[in-house]
C-alpha cells in the first residue's frame, strides 16, 4: 500500500479553529503560490493542533504496520515521531509543484478545508480527491503536488507534516 487515507473524528469541532490558526501564522510563499506557515506549526503548543496531532500519533502503529513491508519485529513501533509540521493556504490559481519529503520515512496531509473546485491531491501519477477532515499518509519518497491549473477557489487548506524514525 502506497497511502492510507483516515476520518478524523474531531473535524466538525476542529477545522474551523485549525482553519484560523493557518490561516494567521502563514509566513511564505511556497514554489507554486501556496503560502505556508513555519514548520513548526506542532511545537507552539496549539491547543487545536495539539488534538489533532495526538490522534495523528496514536494512529501511527495503525499506519506504520500497513505500509511494512517487513515483519513488524524489525522495528519498534514506538521509534515513529512527528518531525515537522506545518500549515498550507492555497486561493484561486495556487498550487504546489510535485516534490517529495524524502529521507522522511512518512509524510501526512490533513485536509482543513476543501471548497468545491479545490484541486485534487496528486501522488506520483495518480489523482486522490479528498474530503475535508481527512488524513492521507503516504511514503516520503513519493512525489506529490498540488495543480495550480486546477484549483478554482480560495480557501483550500491543509496541516501537513513528516514522520521521522529513532534509530
Amino acid at each position: 500500500m502506497t497511502y492510507q487515507i483516515m476520518d478524523f473524528p474531531m473535524a466538525s469541532e476542529l477545522n474551523d479553529k485549525l482553519y484560523y490558526i493557518v490561516e494567521n501564522n502563514l509566513r511564505q510563499v511556497i514554489n507554486g503560490g501556496g503560502r505556508r506557515t513555519g514548520f513548526d506549526l506542532h511545537k507552539k503548543g496549539i491547543v487545536y493542533i495539539n488534538d489533532l496531532i495526538s490522534w495523528i500519533e496514536n494512529i501511527f502503529p495503525t499506519i506504520c504496520c500497513n505500509f511494512s513491508t517487513k515483519p513488524a519485529s524489525n522495528y519498534d513501533i514506538n521509534n515513529f515521531f512527528l518531525h515537522e509540521c506545518w500549515g498550507v493556504l492555497y486561493n484561486k490559481g495556487e498550487g504546489v509543484i510535485m516534490h517529495n519529503h524524502f529521507p522522511f520515512p512518512l509524510s501526512f496531509a490533513y485536509y482543513v478545508n476543501f471548497p468545491e473546485n479545490s484541486s485534487p491531491f496528486m501522488l506520483e501519477d495518480k489523482k486522490i480527491n479528498l474530503k475535508e477532515g481527512q488524513l492521507i499518509m503516504f511514503m516520503g519518497h513519493q512525489y506529490h503536488g498540488v495543480s495550480s491549473l486546477e484549483n478554482k477557489v480560495d480557501g483550500r487548506c491543509v496541516i501537513s507534516g513528516n514522520i521521522s524514525y529513532r534509530v
